[in-house]
Protein backbone atom coordinates (compact mmCIF):
# COMPACT_ATOMS: atom_id res chain seq x y z
CA UNK A 1 0.00 0.00 0.00
CA UNK A 2 1.06 3.85 -0.28
CA UNK A 3 3.81 4.58 2.42
CA UNK A 4 4.85 0.58 2.56
CA UNK A 5 8.27 1.79 1.10
CA UNK A 6 7.50 0.63 -2.56
CA UNK A 7 9.43 2.69 -4.55
CA UNK A 8 12.84 2.98 -2.33
CA UNK A 9 12.93 -0.53 -2.52
CA UNK A 10 11.51 -0.88 -5.99
CA UNK A 11 14.60 1.54 -7.25
CA UNK A 12 17.39 -0.27 -4.77
CA UNK A 13 15.85 -3.76 -6.49
CA UNK A 14 16.06 -2.18 -10.28
CA UNK A 15 19.79 -1.04 -9.38
CA UNK A 16 21.05 -4.16 -8.35
CA UNK A 17 20.86 -5.42 -11.61
CA UNK A 18 22.89 -4.96 -14.81
CA UNK A 19 20.74 -3.44 -17.45
CA UNK A 20 17.23 -2.59 -15.30
CA UNK A 21 14.66 0.61 -15.68
CA UNK A 22 12.88 1.66 -12.16
CA UNK A 23 9.26 2.33 -13.52
CA UNK A 24 7.21 4.73 -11.47
CA UNK A 25 3.80 4.09 -12.08
CA UNK A 26 2.44 7.51 -9.84
CA UNK A 27 4.86 9.33 -12.19
CA UNK A 28 3.16 8.79 -15.31
CA UNK A 29 -0.37 9.85 -13.69
CA UNK A 30 1.07 13.22 -13.11
CA UNK A 31 2.23 13.29 -16.42
CA UNK A 32 -1.54 14.23 -16.97
CA UNK A 33 -1.10 17.88 -17.40
CA UNK A 34 -4.86 18.78 -17.33
CA UNK A 35 -7.94 16.73 -16.30
CA UNK A 36 -5.97 14.15 -14.19
CA UNK A 37 -7.53 12.42 -11.68
CA UNK A 38 -6.39 9.92 -8.47
CA UNK A 39 -8.54 7.33 -7.46
CA UNK A 40 -9.52 8.79 -4.65
CA UNK A 41 -11.02 11.64 -6.67
CA UNK A 42 -14.50 12.39 -8.78
CA UNK A 43 -15.89 11.85 -10.89
CA UNK A 44 -14.89 7.77 -9.71
CA UNK A 45 -15.91 6.84 -13.01
CA UNK A 46 -13.60 8.91 -14.55
CA UNK A 47 -11.02 8.21 -11.48
CA UNK A 48 -10.64 4.35 -12.38
CA UNK A 49 -10.96 5.00 -16.16
CA UNK A 50 -7.31 6.62 -15.72
CA UNK A 51 -5.90 4.23 -13.14
CA UNK A 52 -7.18 1.64 -15.64
CA UNK A 53 -5.13 3.54 -18.35
CA UNK A 54 -2.03 3.85 -16.62
CA UNK A 55 -1.74 0.29 -15.68
CA UNK A 56 -2.12 0.09 -19.68
CA UNK A 57 1.00 2.59 -20.07
CA UNK A 58 3.41 1.41 -17.33
CA UNK A 59 2.52 -1.77 -19.49
CA UNK A 60 3.63 -0.62 -22.27
CA UNK A 61 7.20 0.91 -21.30
CA UNK A 62 7.49 -2.59 -19.45
CA UNK A 63 7.65 -4.56 -22.89
CA UNK A 64 9.29 -1.93 -24.98
CA UNK A 65 12.08 -2.01 -21.99
CA UNK A 66 12.03 -5.59 -21.78
CA UNK A 67 12.51 -6.08 -25.37
CA UNK A 68 15.20 -3.73 -25.34
CA UNK A 69 17.15 -5.80 -23.36
CA UNK A 70 16.57 -4.42 -19.83
CA UNK A 71 14.61 -5.68 -16.59
CA UNK A 72 11.71 -3.65 -15.64
CA UNK A 73 10.44 -3.04 -12.13
CA UNK A 74 7.17 -1.90 -12.19
CA UNK A 75 6.49 0.38 -9.09
CA UNK A 76 2.63 -0.01 -8.35
CA UNK A 77 -0.29 -0.25 -5.73
CA UNK A 78 -1.58 -3.88 -6.88
CA UNK A 79 -4.45 -4.76 -5.07
CA UNK A 80 -7.45 -7.05 -6.29
CA UNK A 81 -8.14 -7.22 -9.57
CA UNK A 82 -5.47 -4.77 -10.66
CA UNK A 83 -3.14 -8.15 -10.61
CA UNK A 84 -5.08 -9.13 -13.82
CA UNK A 85 -5.11 -5.79 -15.37
CA UNK A 86 -1.55 -6.11 -15.24
CA UNK A 87 -1.88 -9.96 -16.37
CA UNK A 88 -3.71 -9.28 -19.15
CA UNK A 89 -1.41 -6.01 -20.38
CA UNK A 90 1.66 -7.26 -20.74
CA UNK A 91 3.38 -9.48 -23.39
CA UNK A 92 6.56 -10.72 -21.83
CA UNK A 93 7.81 -12.98 -19.22
CA UNK A 94 8.81 -14.28 -17.11
CA UNK A 95 7.28 -13.00 -14.18
CA UNK A 96 8.15 -12.39 -10.53
CA UNK A 97 5.19 -10.46 -8.53
CA UNK A 98 6.69 -9.05 -5.24
CA UNK A 99 3.97 -7.99 -2.68
CA UNK A 100 5.26 -5.63 0.05
CA UNK A 101 3.50 -5.91 2.87
CA UNK A 102 4.55 -4.42 6.72
CA UNK A 103 2.33 -4.19 9.43
CA UNK A 104 -0.41 -1.39 9.30
CA UNK A 105 1.19 0.33 12.35
CA UNK A 106 4.91 0.20 10.82
CA UNK A 107 3.54 1.74 7.68
CA UNK A 108 1.51 4.43 9.92
CA UNK A 109 5.02 5.19 11.67
CA UNK A 110 7.04 5.21 8.72
CA UNK A 111 4.47 7.56 6.98
CA UNK A 112 4.81 9.68 9.69
CA UNK A 113 8.51 10.25 9.51
CA UNK A 114 8.62 11.40 6.22
CA UNK A 115 8.56 15.14 5.90
CA UNK A 116 7.94 15.24 1.96
CA UNK A 117 4.60 13.79 1.70
CA UNK A 118 2.33 11.77 3.98
CA UNK A 119 -0.42 9.94 2.74
CA UNK A 120 -1.59 7.15 5.52
CA UNK A 121 -4.73 9.01 6.46
CA UNK A 122 -5.93 8.72 2.33
CA UNK A 123 -4.52 5.18 1.68
CA UNK A 124 -4.28 3.59 5.02
CA UNK A 125 -7.48 1.39 4.64
CA UNK A 126 -5.92 -0.09 1.78
CA UNK A 127 -3.98 -2.48 4.07
CA UNK A 128 -7.27 -4.42 4.70
CA UNK A 129 -8.66 -4.42 1.24
CA UNK A 130 -5.13 -5.79 0.30
CA UNK A 131 -4.99 -8.44 2.72
CA UNK A 132 -8.40 -9.65 2.36
CA UNK A 133 -8.53 -9.28 -1.87
CA UNK A 134 -5.80 -9.90 -3.54
CA UNK A 135 -4.52 -13.47 -3.92
CA UNK A 136 -1.82 -14.85 -2.49
CA UNK A 137 0.64 -15.60 -5.06
CA UNK A 138 4.46 -14.51 -6.47
CA UNK A 139 6.35 -13.49 -2.64
CA UNK A 140 4.44 -10.85 0.04
CA UNK A 141 7.38 -10.04 2.15
CA UNK A 142 6.78 -8.64 5.85
CA UNK A 143 8.92 -5.63 5.65
CA UNK A 144 7.94 -4.27 9.09
CA UNK A 145 11.50 -4.98 10.34
CA UNK A 146 13.60 -4.79 7.94
CA UNK A 147 15.38 -2.08 5.83
CA UNK A 148 15.10 -1.19 2.13
CA UNK A 149 18.89 -2.80 1.89
CA UNK A 150 17.56 -5.94 3.62
CA UNK A 151 13.90 -5.97 2.02
CA UNK A 152 15.97 -6.27 -1.56
CA UNK A 153 18.04 -9.02 -0.01
CA UNK A 154 15.39 -11.04 0.86
CA UNK A 155 12.93 -10.46 -2.27
CA UNK A 156 16.78 -11.65 -4.44
CA UNK A 157 17.04 -14.99 -1.91
CA UNK A 158 14.13 -15.80 -2.63
CA UNK A 159 14.76 -16.65 -6.46
CA UNK A 160 12.63 -20.18 -6.26
CA UNK A 161 8.93 -18.33 -5.33
CA UNK A 162 7.59 -18.71 -8.61
CA UNK A 163 5.35 -15.88 -10.30
CA UNK A 164 1.54 -16.18 -11.55
CA UNK A 165 2.58 -17.19 -15.60
CA UNK A 166 5.50 -19.89 -14.26
CA UNK A 167 2.56 -21.68 -13.05
CA UNK A 168 -0.21 -20.56 -15.57
CA UNK A 169 2.18 -21.72 -18.55
CA UNK A 170 3.65 -25.15 -16.67
CA UNK A 171 7.11 -24.00 -17.03
CA UNK A 172 9.75 -26.44 -15.66
CA UNK A 173 12.19 -23.99 -14.00
CA UNK A 174 11.51 -23.18 -10.48
CA UNK A 175 14.53 -20.26 -10.52
CA UNK A 176 14.04 -17.37 -11.83
CA UNK A 177 17.21 -15.98 -13.48
CA UNK A 178 17.25 -12.13 -12.67
CA UNK A 179 18.39 -11.23 -16.60
CA UNK A 180 15.31 -12.44 -17.59
CA UNK A 181 13.34 -11.40 -14.46
CA UNK A 182 10.87 -8.29 -14.37
CA UNK A 183 9.68 -7.48 -11.34
CA UNK A 184 5.29 -7.30 -10.81
CA UNK A 185 3.36 -8.76 -13.65
CA UNK A 186 4.13 -10.38 -17.32
CA UNK A 187 1.54 -12.03 -19.85
CA UNK A 188 4.09 -13.47 -22.75
CA UNK A 189 3.09 -14.11 -26.20
CA UNK A 190 1.89 -12.19 -29.19
CA UNK A 191 -1.96 -13.40 -28.70
CA UNK A 192 -4.84 -11.80 -28.40
CA UNK A 193 -6.94 -10.86 -25.13
CA UNK A 194 -9.05 -13.95 -25.10
CA UNK A 195 -6.17 -15.82 -24.48
CA UNK A 196 -4.61 -14.14 -22.20
CA UNK A 197 -7.94 -14.14 -20.30
CA UNK A 198 -7.33 -17.79 -20.55
CA UNK A 199 -3.82 -17.59 -18.71
CA UNK A 200 -5.50 -15.55 -15.80
CA UNK A 201 -8.23 -18.13 -16.07
CA UNK A 202 -5.91 -21.40 -15.33
CA UNK A 203 -3.50 -19.18 -12.88
CA UNK A 204 -6.29 -18.27 -10.82
CA UNK A 205 -7.82 -22.32 -11.08
CA UNK A 206 -4.19 -23.67 -10.29
CA UNK A 207 -3.08 -21.10 -7.16
CA UNK A 208 -6.54 -22.00 -5.24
Amino acid sequence: IPGAGRTTVSRLLAARFERSVHIESDLLQEWIVSGGLWPNEEPAEEAWRQLRLRTRNACLLADSFFEAGFTPVIDDVVIGKRLDDFLLDLRNRPVRFVMLAPRVDVVEQRDASRGYKRVFSIWGHLDEVMRRETRKTGLWVDSSDLSAKATVDRILQRGDCRGILQRAERLDRTVVDPSELTTMVHVSDDVGEERRRAVVADAAERLH
